[in-house]
């Protein structure tokens, strides 16, 4: 009898899932369980078998044996590629056989050990052997199966989880089948797994549990396993605090395991997850002593604990023992900067710079970028620009890669834009930085870089271009605040005040905390007061002074406070602030500035003396100062105008002494030439304003000084020699251009001696012997001057129309226009004015004549009752000349133009901003002009009445009683105590409104005063007073002229009659008898008034209705 022994050949070799520490390293270690022993006792026996483990072989054939017997050799020596071909075609040739069972389970053994396991091949062949009645080895099938379909899954991603599926099925019917199956431990650990590997670290840990928790649990080899694999998936789950408790368990019950300095990371790592770095460094300091597997990372992760437990120091020591005890660890660049990071925090900038230095020394370019920015950051520190560009060039050139790539870039950017000469490049840098980087917080700096080198560079426009595109791209990045500031110091610095004014209010609504929010705010309100938004100015600061500490920023806000008041015309407010803030601070950089505004204030106060008294101070403590300068030509203002022109000249003359005062100098010049002229000193002055009109003959001041220059001409007693000299020429006969002249300056000369008839026969005969004359649209605008000067307006007007249309693109061709347009407008053509006036305004270069055919061609569309086109032309005024002599004109028009058009709202906005100009100029100024007068009395009734129609009682109280105190004398008056009264009978205060309604009805007999008559009736009326309200009505129906009273006035006859009706009505409900008849007779009496007198009327149809009523009582 032979025997053939198979040993443990069912011994798996599983793989292990991929643990998941920081580090992302496959550290969970491979384990192996064995499938059980296959022990075959074959008997051969005179060719009878033998029994095999119960089986009797007897009852297989000998053909049947041999080939068993030849499969099992082959498979116990190893050769399973034989053994799975034999066992193949045992099945085929002796399916039947008893044997067949065992041979389908041995070729699952042998697909799973053979070099290239078959896994899904050996899953078929136990499952065949499963299959089988009275099979022996069911455990071990079903234990190897669902490891086979297990293995399988881990190969084949696409059926992945149906085999992980499939072989959880097989393990619980195994476990199901065999409670105490010795294979326990290995299916719920592989069923942990498997559910692990399913996506369910849930179910993972109840199985890895099952496992934990047999009673012999603890002698399985997979016992350690299925902890750490426990903790490992409660961790997947984020439950923290269960994985400690699960790693812990295996450090106390598993003291030997191989695995104890991965579960002490892992316990490591979860406490940093917490922040519990002073329970995870001990950790991390064991595995990192043991010198195994895992001590680089330990040491890493040690330093990062030091790191955020603020001790650089521990944390260099133990990067510099990576580097030492590993310098081949996979972490050793990280930590070589690591550590001079932490050198850096702990001071010791030279150790830093030492450790960064030998990063670039690594074949590691990702960390060469990182240390070249260290070593930038720490030059930069040490303000060593210079080393900063050439670290930051060098890195550049030698190729950049990583994170720090953008960092690299800008260290050179920063560094590069500290010297105005290299700016320009460093803005360049910023930029393509910012478009390399689009999109991460780095392009957002480098945008606000390039804005804020720009601004410092005074290249306003790029400064407001980058700021514009950050906020377009980046309107959430912690530097909008920043950003903004930018936008609105390019805004500011190029003239855009009001825009300036509201990014600073935004920008100051976002920076609550911002370190420069009080220089924002004192910018804000430069910006307001440049944008003479002086309430606003006011009103900002004031509510800001708790915010400004700096004694010196306080005296500022006090400055622009009074400076701001003093533009409102509180002249008092403004010189109390203006003493303050010199009180707050006299030593900042404008303290001399505050005593030269206080000194103006006081002088327009009439307090002369105090403003001399100012002005000398500031003379005094900053004499040099640009502050004092301007002292000395206030006070020479000021004595010149008490006629000590000495004193005044000795001022101007300090001015012109001095060599930084170009501004000054033309006003200088000119005061000093005009002192002299007053002092009959005329060759003296001669002197001065030749100077002026030779060095400043653009400059405003030529203009005086030119009339100057000709008084003291006439003083002189010197005859126009140029006359004779014209004069003379034309009785030569000359021709042409020469004849162009003389007649062109002979007829200037009697423009100027006011001989518009002498001027226009030289004129004329310009125009008809000298055609061609290249200045000849300058004669047709002087001929058509003279013309009007002698009241042949016609004429006027052909001939500036003849300028129109033969130099159309000439500047005197616009002012041409606008004469032709007037002409239209006061013949009440406004179509055609309008486009007169368009014309004007296309093609004039003068700022005053465009303020004025911007504002008729206004008034024309206004006219044609184009109101929307009017307020633009107004706004086009304004836009143009926002502080010529018809600002206030056309803020007003902008404002009626919204009242035509019932936007109240907005017409109420608009005469606040015209009520501010207007109370600027004082009370009891008026205007020459009757129609300007009228405008600026409108800016009170329209802005009333504008709040009347938004309901804004109270406020249109105050307009109309501003208007009667400003206005005393207005026609408007008898209007504005209607409206007055109106607004108190809206607020229930009836017998104010009475009061004011009496005064327009009895002193007035007009269509208002009638109206206001009918509203005092329709107040007693409304309070049951029928013997006051009936008289009331009486008198409109049979005052005011009675039957000879106009049409606008019969109207309130007709409407006081219904009224009055209406009053007898109520009477009629209130008596009884004799004087119920009455009443009813008084009643009709009112209606059929309406229809006798009124024929015509809307209310006759409603009066008859009434009477018949009546009738019918």
């Amino acid at each position: 009898m032979n025997q053939y022994l198979l040993p443990c050949q069912g011994a798996l070799i599983v793989p292990n899932r991929v643990s998941r520490i920081e580090l992302s390293q496959s550290i969970r270690r491979h384990k192996t369980f064995c499938v059980g022993k296959l022990l075959l006792a074959l008997l051969l026996v005179g060719g009878i078998a033998g029994n095999c483990q119960g089986q009797d072989p007897s009852e297989s054939s000998e053909e049947a044996l041999a080939v068993y017997a030849d499969a099992a050799n082959f498979q116990n020596n190893g050769a399973f590629d034989l053994a799975i071909a034999e066992w193949k075609k045992f099945l085929k040739t002796h399916g039947k056989d008893p044997l067949a069972s065992k041979a389908a389970h041995y070729l699952g053994i042998s697909q799973m050990r053979k070099e290239e396991p078959d896994y899904m091949a050996a899953s078929a062949a136990f499952q065949q052997a499963l299959a089988a009645k009275d099979f022996e080895l069911v455990e071990e099938a079903l234990s190897n199966r669902g490891w086979c379909l297990f293995a399988a899954g881990q190969n084949d991603q696409a059926n992945q989880a149906k085999r992980f599926a499939e072989a959880l099925a097989v393990f619980d019917e195994l476990l199901k089948k065999f409670p105490k199956t010795t294979f326990a431990d290995q299916a719920l650990f592989y069923s942990g797994e498997a559910a692990y590997a399913s996506g369910k670290p849930a179910d993972a840990v109840k199985y890895y549990q099952r496992l934990i928790g047999l009673p012999k649990g603890k002698d399985s080899p997979l016992y350690c396993d299925a902890i750490y694999a426990k903790g490992v998936a409660l961790e997947d789950q984020q439950l923290w605090k269960e994985a400690l408790a699960a790693y812990a368990g295996l450090v106390d019950g598993c003291a030997d395991s191989d695995l104890l300095h991965e579960v002490q990371i892992r316990q490591a790592d979860i406490n940093v997850r917490l922040e519990q770095y002073k329970a995870a460094a001990p950790l991390f300091r064991k595995v990192a002593d043991s010198k195994a597997r895992l001590s680089d990372y330990a040491l890493f992760r040690l330093a990062f604990c030091a790191v955020q437990l603020q001790d650089p120091g521990s944390a260099a020591k133990a990067y510099d023992e990576l580097i030492t005890n590993y310098p081949d660890s996979q972490f050793a660049s990280a930590a070589l900067i690591a550590a001079g990071q932490s050198y850096y925090r702990a001071g010791k900038f030279d150790e830093a710079a030492a450790k960064f230095q030998a990063v670039l020394k690594l074949d590691d370019a990702v960390a060469a970028t990182e240390a070249a920015h260290w070593l930038a950051t720490i030059a930069a520190k040490n303000n060593k620009t210079d080393e900063v560009i050439a670290i930051s060039r060098a890195a550049i050139a030698k190729g950049l890669d990583g994170f720090f790539a953008a960092s690299v870039k800008m260290d050179l950017a920063d560094a590069l834009s500290k010297t105005p000469a290299t700016s320009e490049e460093a803005i360049e840098l910023y930029v393509a930085i910012a478009k390399e980087s689009a999109g991460k917080p780095v392009a957002a700096r480098a945008l606000y870089n390039a804005g804020f080198t720009a601004l410092q560079n005074r290249d306003l426009a790029s400064a407001g271009k980058f700021a514009d595109q950050f906020m377009a791209e980046y309107s959430k990045d912690p530097l909008v605040p920043d950003v903004l500031y930018v936008a609105a110091e390019s805004q500011l610095q190029t003239g855009k005040s009001k825009e300036a004014a509201e990014t600073y209010a935004r920008l100051l609504q976002l920076a609550a905390d911002h370190p420069s929010r009080s220089l924002w705010i004192l910018r804000g309100a430069t910006a307001s007061f440049l944008a003479e938004d002086y309430a606003a100015v006011v009103d900002r600061l004031s509510k800001a002074m708790g915010e400004l500490k700096a004694p010196e920023q306080q005296a500022e806000a006090e400055f622009m406070i009074g400076s701001s008041y003093y533009k409102l015309d509180k002249k008092d407010d403004a010189s109390k602030m203006l003493e303050k803030s010199r009180q707050t601070s006299s030593q900042w950089n404008q303290a001399a500035d505050v005593l030269v505004t206080l000194g103006r204030v006081q002088l327009d106060s009439g307090k002369p003396d105090l403003a001399q008294k100012s002005w000398t101070q500031v003379i005094t403590e900053a004499p040099t100062s640009g502050a004092a300068f301007q002292a000395r030509y206030r006070l020479a203002l000021l004595l010149s105008g008490k006629e000590d022109f000495d004193g005044a000249k000795k001022y101007y003359d300090e001015i012109l002494a001095a060599e930084n005062q170009g501004a000054l100098k033309p006003y200088a010049l000119y005061g000093s030439g005009w002192c002299q002229m007053k002092k009959e000193k005329y060759e003296e002055a001669l002197v001065q304003l030749d100077q002026v009109l030779k060095e400043f003959k653009d400059h405003p001041v030529a203009k005086d000084a030119q009339l100057a220059r000709g008084i003291c001409l006439r003083k002189l007693g010197r005859d126009d020699q140029a006359r004779s000299a014209f004069e003379d020429l034309l009785r030569r006969g000359p021709q042409g251009l020469e004849l162009g002249h003389a007649l062109y300056e002979l007829a200037l000369l009697e423009v100027g001696d006011k001989q518009p008839a002498k001027a226009s026969v030289y004129l004329k005969r310009l125009v008809g012997e000298v055609p061609q004359y290249p200045d000849l649209d300058k004669v047709l605008y002087e001929l058509a001057w003279a013309m009007r000067d002698q009241g042949d307006e016609a004429e006027a007007i052909r001939h500036f129309g003849q300028l129109v249309s033969k130099f159309p693109k000439t500047t005197l061709a616009a002012e041409a226009s606008y004469h032709v347009g007037q002409q239209q407008f006061d013949a009440g053509n406004f179509q055609q004015a309008a486009g007169a006036f368009s014309t004007a305004a296309e093609h004039t270069t003068d700022p005053a004549l465009l303020e004025k055919a911007y504002y008729k061609l206004g008034w024309s569309g206004f006219q044609m009752k184009n109101y929307d086109g009017a307020k633009r032309s107004f706004e086009k005024q304004l836009k143009a000349a926002p502080d010529g002599p018809l600002k206030v004109d056309a803020m007003v028009m902008i404002a009626e133009s919204m009242f035509k058009e019932g936007q109240f709202a907005q017409a109420l906005e608009a005469y606040k901003q015209a009520r501010t100009i207007v109370l600027a100029e004082g009370k009891g100024a008026s205007s020459s002009d009757p129609a300007a007068q009228q405008l600026r009395e409108l800016v009170f009734l329209h802005g009333g009445q504008s709040a009347q129609q938004l309901k804004k009682w109270d406020e249109a109280l105050q307009w109309f009683d501003q208007m009667r105190d400003r206005f005393p004398s207005t026609a408007y008056l008898p209007q504005v105590f209607y409206e007055t009264g109106y607004c108190y009978q809206q607020l229930k205060q009836y017998p104010k409104a009475l009061q004011y309604y009496g005064q327009v009805a009895a002193n007035y007999r007009d269509e208002v005063a009638a109206r206001a008559r009918f509203m005092m009736g329709e107040i007693h009326f409304s309070q049951r007073e029928l013997t006051k309200a009936i008289p009331e009505f009486q008198r409109v129906m049979f005052g005011f002229g009675g039957e000879k009273a106009p049409p606008e006035i019969k109207n309130w006859q007709a409407k006081s009659a219904f009224e009055a009706g209406r009053c007898g009505e109520l009477l009629i409900q209130s008596t009884t008898g004799e004087k119920r008849t009455n009443a009813i007779q008084i009643a009709q009496g009112f209606y059929n008034y309406i229809a006798e007198k009124h024929p015509q009327h809307e209310l006759v149809a409603k009066a008859s209705e009434r009477s018949g009523v009546l009738d019918r009582l």
